[in-house]
């Protein structure tokens, strides 16, 4: 490894198909083993960093950094303070800088500038260490972004968050407006029609129109499936969330209704459940959470093998028990023998991944 032209030789050539990791442990602070990380106070020490009760140690980790593009990058110090990386990196926000292991503010210590970083007000010399942690922009561009909503009626719908779908309010929006006013209404889709309506989301409220004219929408129905209804300001996102962005994806949901006899406590399932949280229990018509609201006990529990959930407390005769379950397929490409090839919902071939990432995202709102 030569750190001052950022090379390292292998005495044979890598195959093609190889995934090459290089960690330096060289006066490292701290090692992992497992998911414990574990402190050298010996070598923070020497480097001048003390360790007291009380300290707040911040940790950052990344669960997909394959699939992310993650790179990390180590240059010797230049009087230029110019340094180009191997890869341009999405944005600014997504780079990290280290000189001798202080961290650099970006506007302030550096500059990004494509793949070039310029750190200036700092003389460097061959014996600084400089860091680089960043995306490289092959991982966001086809960024994607969608949107699960489950409403009062224990539906869950899965919407693609389209950039070219999402335009803003022209005028704040009243809590008891008739008509939304957008800058442009172009992106939103039409009305169908009929019983029909276009669907928008505007921050965290669901609206339905039946009309739109040219940047006014109409006919409203606020608030719906259980958002609330509030003020929004002008210049607040409205996104489409019409047919058109349904992701084509369909839970199969089983259902199983029983009575109550006022002595059993134990009631059928469909499919026998691993955990508790797989299914939704109602009883006599109200939805019974899985834990109490201080979270000392628990109102169900399954065994994972039968087909049984058997609740804490018994229902009186005559009311009904309902469980729901539901049963999905995943969303990525799959690997061999595991859910998923480790390559992120980005790169994945299924229906939905496709979908999802046929239009640009700007997600968060």
């Amino acid at each position: 490894m030569n750190i001052g032209t950022q090379q390292i030789q292998f005495m044979s050539a890598p195959s093609g198909t190889d995934v090459i990791a290089v960690s330096v442990l060289l006066d490292n602070h701290y090692y992992n083993e497992g998911s414990d990380v574990i402190l050298k106070p010996t070598q923070l020490a020497a480097d001048g960093i003390s360790l007291s009760f009380g300290n707040i140690f911040v940790a950052t980790t990344f669960n997909n950094a394959v699939g992310m593009n993650q790179r990390r990058e180590t240059f010797a110090g230049v009087a230029s303070g110019e340094f180009y990386l191997e890869y341009t990196p999405l944005n600014s926000d997504y780079v990290f800088v280290w000189l001798n292991g202080e961290s650099l503010t970006q506007g302030y210590n550096f500059l990004l500038t494509n793949n070039k970083i310029t750190i200036g007000g700092l003389t460097l010399s061959a014996t600084d260490r400089i860091d680089v942690m960043y995306f490289a922009v092959e991982s966001a561009t086809n960024a994607t972004g969608f949107r699960i909503f489950k409403d009062m009626l224990n539906r869950t719908f899965f919407k693609r968050i389209s950039a070219d779908n999402t335009t803003t309010l022209a005028a704040a929006l009243a809590d008891d407006a008739t008509s939304i006013t957008v800058a442009d209404g172009s992106v939103l889709a039409s009305p169908p029609g009929g019983s029909v309506p276009g669907v928008i989301f505007i921050d965290k409220e669901r609206i339905e129109y039946f009309v739109k004219s040219g940047n006014t929408l109409s006919q409203l129905r606020r608030g719906t499936l259980g958002t609330g209804i509030r003020t929004h300001a002008a210049g607040t996102s409205v996104v489409d969330a019409s047919g058109s962005q349904t992701v084509p994806y369909a839970e199969t949901i089983y259902t199983k209704t029983s009575m109550g006899d006022g002595s059993t406590n134990i009631f059928p399932t469909t499919i026998a459940a691993a955990t508790p949280y797989e299914l939704d229990v109602f009883v006599g018509g109200r939805r019974l959470p899985y834990m109490s609201e201080d979270g000392s006990t628990t109102n169900y529990t399954v065994d994972g093998s039968t087909a049984n959930v058997v609740l804490t407390g018994t229902p009186a005769a005559d009311v009904q028990v309902k469980i729901v379950q539901k049963r999905g397929v995943v969303w990525y490409t799959q690997g061999a023998g595991t859910a998923a090839d480790g390559k992120g919902l980005q790169k994945s071939t299924t229906n939905q991944a496709k979908f999802i990432a046929g239009e640009p995202t700007n997600v968060p709102e």
